[in-house]
């Protein structure tokens, strides 16, 4: 993945809008810089947004596709979810939420990175959209609710379309996307002898047969039997959500290279930039023999907070 200036989307700070070029307020652009282009996604998703928003979409595209031609950086197009209209987007029908997720993971976004911005929770089939983005951002304040039961997540065709979006992106970690379109599941993360593992617990038992796992450190991500939900600080924690952000200024401040080693998220140990890779010879022991570790390189600054929480007693040298 190549570097994205984000202090192009600083200017998203000051909300200034272009009417779309259909003239409505549909889609809504920020043109002040032309790497990073933000279309507002009014939600709930129904009637005849979809069909506006992916006109609109392709407009950004070929331009952003255009200046990719003379200028070798990554274009980003930024998807804020704008549930004004509605509470968390509750309304969204299935079928737009889907022909929209579908043109978003086609062919003709390639070059093209998008990034889902959370700054409200959401709800709703509007999480097809999401779950089709290659990044999501969300505000401390904001969560991601998944179906209910009366949202046919049980459905085979419904089903079938989010875990399929799913694994096109792999945004989402395949159990997580799977847990949160299945209110009824409960699903567990673990610490096994080869890492943590996301289970669902009508399957522990199968997943003991060939691993040796720690049921003190057993953590309940979806309890089942009602609807699942992940707060902002949960999304980030299960591998969901990249990053937090208080605001949308606060995008132009977001390390997309990923050569920030010395990073600092209160929320997180990770930061999600190559240097969290030191930490993951660790994996290969069982929790019991990570009792000291030598560490050196560059990446030891943050890459040591990582290694705390994987190895909470181990001496660090």
């Amino acid at each position: 993945m190549g570097p994205v200036a984000w202090s192009d989307v600083a200017g998203f700070a000051g909300d200034k809008e272009t009417p779309a070029s259909a003239g409505d307020e549909l889609g809504t652009l920020e043109n002040s810089q032309p790497r990073a282009q933000r279309v507002r996604v009014p939600l709930p998703i129904t009637g005849n947004v979809e069909r506006r928003l992916i006109a609109q979409l392709r407009s950004v595209v070929d331009r952003l596709q255009g200046e990719q031609e003379s200028q070798n950086i990554e274009r980003v197009i930024v998807l804020e979810f704008d549930p004004t209209r509605s509470g968390g987007g509750m309304g969204s029908e299935f079928e737009d939420c889907l022909k929209l997720a579908r043109f978003l993971t086609s062919p003709s976004l390639n070059g093209i990175k998008t990034v889902a911005y959370l700054p409200q929770p959401l709800k709703g089939h509007a999480l097809l959209v999401v779950m089709a983005c290659d990044q999501v951002v969300m505000s401390p304040e904001s969560s991601i609710t998944g179906l209910a039961d009366s949202q046919g997540g049980r459905d085979p065709t419904i089903r079938g379309s989010y875990l399929q979006i799913a694994e096109s992106r792999k945004t989402f970690p395949k159990k997580i996307a799977e847990g949160l379109i299945d209110p009824e599941r409960k699903l567990l993360r673990v610490e096994s002898d080869q890492g943590n593992r996301f289970v669902f617990a009508d399957e522990l038992k199968e997943f003991e047969r060939t691993r040796t796992i720690d049921p003190s450190r057993t953590e309940t991500i979806f309890a089942g039997g009602e609807t699942p939900s992940l707060t902002a600080r949960q999304a980030r924690n299960v591998g969901v959500v990249s990053r937090l952000v208080k605001n949308r200024s606060d995008l132009a401040l977001l390390p997309q290279d990923e050569t920030f080693a010395s990073l600092y998220r209160e929320e997180s140990p990770g930061t999600g930039c190559v240097w969290d890779a030191l930490a993951a010879p660790l994996l290969a022991l069982p929790p019991g023999r990570r009792r000291r570790i030598l560490l050196l390189g560059l990446g030891g600054g943050s890459v040591a907070r990582i290694l705390r929480a994987l190895a909470p007693e181990a001496e660090i040298v």
